[in-house]
């Protein structure tokens, strides 16, 4: 079984914008065909509302820049199930965000790690790497 590994929503940005931004480590994960690297709905969900708000700037369409980015890894999309939705209630409030609250979620639930430079992770029952 491969291993399995949840991008936040950032980590997915930069490996397509500024790849610097990611640590080596990260870097290596989405070349590796032996891993899978998943991205959820609610990151593609948080992109759309940055763009429509003017807080993200992309090169193009938010449609072809999610397909273009995908492309350079073998991404599957996770989709947001009823389950992932619910189990938000029962996380603790250590991350205001509701976006990462679904990723934690979405990481407990599917016993996958976090891609993510984000330390408010590490209050979960989740792993994040970096």
């Amino acid at each position: 079984m491969k291993d399995s590994y949840l991008a936040d929503t950032h980590t997915f940005l930069w490996s397509a914008i500024d790849p610097t931004k990611l640590s080596a480590k990260v870097k290596k994960l989405l070349i590796d065909k032996e891993v899978q690297i998943y991205l959820s709905v609610a990151s593609l969900w948080e992109i759309s509302i940055k763009r429509s708000t003017g807080k993200l700037t992309l090169p193009t369409t938010t449609r072809e820049f999610v397909t273009r980015a995908a492309a350079g890894i073998a991404l599957e999309v996770l989709p947001i199930t009823a389950a992932v939705a619910i189990e938000v209630e029962y996380l603790p409030p250590f991350h205001s965000d509701p976006f990462d609250r679904l990723l934690v979620a979405q990481a407990k639930l599917l016993s996958i790690n976090i891609l993510s430079s984000d330390k408010h992770f590490d209050s979960y029952d989740v792993i994040r790497v970096w």
